[in-house]
């Protein structure tokens, strides 16, 4: 499947389609285009819209190893988090974007990690 070339604005309109449809998203584009900003506003838009809480994570591939995953880490508003897959709830009230960002620079067992979570 080729991609598909957009700007900004655009980029934010993909990406609150695919939220709106939960359908997972590869974004690829040069460090510091906005990336991370444009799905995080079209997931503060989506949760706005459907008058619900949003926590947008932002988990870091290059950080860490394929073994890292009986728990994972992430930062949520700067603050280190901890994903349990055994005891993570998710609440009917709040739109949860997990953001996986560095994933041309993880390792490849990394990578191999990350696919059953999509």
């Amino acid at each position: 499947n080729e991609g598909v070339t957009v700007g900004f604005t655009d980029l934010v309109k993909h990406a609150a389609h695919n939220l709106k449809k939960n359908i997972p998203m590869y974004i690829k584009g040069y460090s510091g285009f906005g990336k991370t900003a444009a799905v995080e506003i079209a997931a503060r838009t989506l949760a706005e819209s459907e008058k619900k809480k949003m926590q947008f994570s932002v988990f870091y591939g290059s950080a860490n190893e394929g073994s890292d995953f009986n728990g994972l880490q992430w930062i949520v508003d700067g603050k280190l988090q901890s994903f349990k897959p055994e005891k993570f709830n998710l609440e009917k009230d709040t739109v949860y974007v997990f953001f996986f960002d560095e994933l041309n620079r993880c390792r490849k067992d990394v990578r191999n990690a990350l696919l059953p979570l999509f």
